[in-house]
C-alpha cells in the first residue's frame, strides 16, 4: 500500500530523527560529549516516543555515575537498534 504524502513526510521526519540521534550518540567519545548529545536529542523524542526519551535520559545520567567504558556498550546497542529501524524505514520509504 502506497504512503500518502502526509504519511511519507511523517515517516521521513521520523527517519531523520533516528539518523540524527544515532549519529550524535556515535560521535560522542567522552562523558561530556555523550551528556550533551543526550541532552540535545532526548527532548526531540518526548512527543514521538516518551519511553525512548526516558531511556536516553537514563543513559545521560548514567554517564556520570559509572565509567564511560561501561556506558559505551549500552550506547552502541542503542545505535545498533536505531540502525535496524533506519533500514526498515528506508525500505518503507523506497516502496513509497
Amino acid at each position: 500500500m502506497a504512503l500518502t504524502p502526509k504519511q511519507y513526510t511523517e515517516l521521513k521526519n521520523f527517519r531523520d530523527l533516528i539518523a540524527q540521534t544515532a549519529d550524535r550518540l556515535r560521535q560522542a567519545q567522552s562523558q561530556g560529549a555523550l551528556s550533551q548529545a543526550v541532552g540535545d536529542c532526548a527532548p526531540r523524542w518526548d512527543d514521538v516516543d516518551g519511553d525512548f526519551a526516558a531511556v536516553l535520559r537514563n543513559v545521560g545520567s548514567s554517564v556520570w555515575q559509572m565509567p564511560f567504558t561501561q556506558v559505551r556498550p549500552t550506547v552502541s546497542a542503542i545505535c545498533d537498534h536505531l540502525g535496524g529501524q533506519l533500514a526498515d524505514i528506508d525500505q518503507q520509504l523506497a516502496r513509497g
